[in-house]
């Protein structure tokens, strides 16, 4: 579930992780999120539809991710 960070409103839901969610950027365009689950995956999100665009699978949790500084690619790492 996607919230305003001001007002706690609901924006929407990107849906397809099995497990918890640790970890939600937006590029700086605010048209993609990456989110990182303890489901052992990364995924890629259309922002604005909600669709997921690609989905990574690791060997372990994943806690945190994010985009590069140009938003031409998304990092990801276990942050233990």
């Amino acid at each position: 579930m996607l919230r305003d960070g001001s007002s706690g409103d609901w924006i929407g839901t990107f849906e397809g992780h099995q497990g918890a969610v640790w970890s939600c950027r937006l590029n700086h365009l605010g048209d993609r999120a990456v989110t990182a689950s303890a489901d052992y995956t990364v995924k890629l999100w259309n922002a604005v539809s909600g669709d997921c665009v690609h989905t990574w699978e690791h060997k372990a949790r994943m806690q945190c991710a994010n985009f590069s500084k140009v938003c031409i690619t998304a990092a990801w790492s276990l942050c233990t």
